[in-house]
């Protein structure tokens, strides 16, 4: 047993490292979580080498073996050594060369070429755009973040939410500010942190720049069909300090004075930056902690509950066919014989998926003869649209929410290309949806409207479902 103490007490590391990580993973900011990697990178290295040292002497097989673990260990510690000293190193090299003027012009150049492709492309679009490069290239001087500025505006022109440029291009060097935010109706406020006494706070400013400012300005950098989408997308747009530099060349992307009003006090906080790849991994992680819009990023699950005489069918993706071919009829069998009156169909997280996939579940419904409701919100968006707009041509339904991300005709099946020089990545829609041509609106106005304040977020209070309650006289 003893002779086996050590290399069960590195595999012990391991596995408390691989069960911090689990434990913290939705908070992977503080020292359990910083510990977990620690102890999981150091029991691995260490275990491979342990192998590596008891099995040279040992059998041929194990010197061939001993020798690929300790290739192994050496290759783990110079990636760990190198990420952490600068993780961008560790990224292609195309993202991080300096670049020329000469070879932003070129791309941007690139990139008009490609917007006359977009369905939307016209003379007088043409030369909206040319003349945002055209700008640039009479500048003494081009950095990134102006380069960046111009291709956002570029894509922005067409007022196509399918076609954008995404805050975090610059990945390289792209820092964020270590939160999440919403923006309420009435405010924007810190809905989560690695600081967790800031949650709760109201913004005030970014160094010293109102926050009504920062969410006016960046309106021409954010590919949206409407003012809804914007308000979306400021979530991914205003704690990347990419943009404010964008919109103030003076900032700086290491920290930021942040000033908020919290428990009716303000204060100023100094926040240091965090690099995308840490703000994204914990921006997307899975979290219980169920609020009613724009949350809960990776969940793509449709589900369907019954309550009653309530069926509430959650969708948040128009996934396959079979998928949804299969809830159609999990409809109509709840229906037929039950004593259900009601369907709530929530697609306030549905930001599209495939618009050729619920034509079985659109049928099932225009046979399903029940009082039907839908739940909206800004973030509803592309073929969750299209699918709103094809069961309006089949049957009448009550819509309680925000304004949507789009209206019922909009562009879509967007194709990603890259920059040749500085390979940032970029989406163009490549056609016009338009499902019910007369309706010239760029969004779909609810019923009912909705005013989501930071008051229902912070108590869990779900506005939608209690318009639903006051309107129908039904329980949840």
């Amino acid at each position: 047993m003893k002779n086996y103490l050590t290399g069960i007490s590195l595999v012990v590391c391991v596995i408390l490292g691989i069960i911090g990580f689990l434990l913290t993973k939705k908070m992977p900011f503080g020292i359990v979580f910083n510990l977990s990697i620690i102890f999981f990178i150091t029991g691995l290295l260490s275990f491979l080498s342990y192998l590596t040292y008891k099995w040279y002497r040992k059998s041929l097989f194990k010197k061939i073996l001993a020798r690929l673990f300790g290739l192994l260990t050496i290759l783990i510690a110079v990636v760990v050594i190198v990420g952490s000293i600068d993780v961008r190193l560790l990224l292609p090299n195309i993202a991080s060369q300096i670049l020329t003027k000469e070879k932003w012009i070129e791309d941007l150049e690139f990139l008009d070429e490609a917007l006359q492709k977009h369905p939307a492309y016209n003379d007088s679009l043409g030369e909206i755009v040319s003349n945002f490069r055209f700008q640039i290239e009479k500048s003494k001087a081009l950095d990134d973040y102006q380069a960046m500025r111009t291709a956002m505006k570029m894509l922005s022109t067409f007022k196509d939410g399918h076609s954008n440029v995404m805050p975090f291009q610059l990945y390289l060097k792209t820092r964020y500010l270590p939160i999440q935010i919403y923006e309420f109706e009435d405010g924007v406020y810190i809905t989560a942190s690695k600081h967790k006494d800031l949650i709760g706070g109201k913004i005030i400013s970014i160094n010293n720049h109102r926050i009504e400012d920062l969410l006016e300005g960046i309106i021409p950098l954010v590919g949206a069909d409407n003012s809804s989408y914007t308000r979306y997308q400021s979530a991914m747009y205003i704690p990347n300090l990419d943009i404010l530099k964008i919109l103030d060349s003076a900032s700086s992307t290491e920290e930021a004075d942040i000033r908020i009003v919290l428990n009716g006090k303000e204060q100023t906080e100094t926040l240091a930056s965090v690099s995308m790849q840490r703000w994204l991994f914990w921006s997307l992680t899975p979290n219980d902690d169920w609020r009613p819009v724009g949350h809960n990023i990776r969940s793509k699950n449709n589900v369907i509950k019954e309550n009653d005489t309530l069926l509430y069918f959650t969708f948040n993706q128009t996934g396959t066919e079979e998928l949804l071919t299969d809830i159609g009829n999990n409809l109509r069998n709840e229906v037929y014989g039950n004593k259900i009156k009601y369907l709530i169909i929530d697609m306030r997280n549905n930001t599209g998926g495939d618009n050729t996939s619920y034509n079985e579940l659109i049928k099932a419904l225009t046979e399903i003869n029940i009082d039907l409701t839908l739940f909206t919100s800004r973030k509803t968006f592309s073929a969750g649209i299209n699918f709103i707009s094809e069961l309006k041509l089949k049957r009448n339904f009550r819509i309680i929410g925000e304004y949507t991300g789009a209206g019922h005709n909009h562009y879509g099946d967007a194709q990603t290309i890259f920059l040749p020089h500085t390979g940032l990545m970029l989406s163009i829609s490549t056609r016009e949806w338009a499902f019910i041509p007369e309706i010239k609106e760029n969004t779909i106005e609810p019923d009912q409207l909705i005013s989501y304040k930071s008051s229902d977020y912070f108590i869990h209070a779900d506005p939608w479902k209690k318009a639903f309650q006051n309107t129908s006289n039904q329980g949840n």
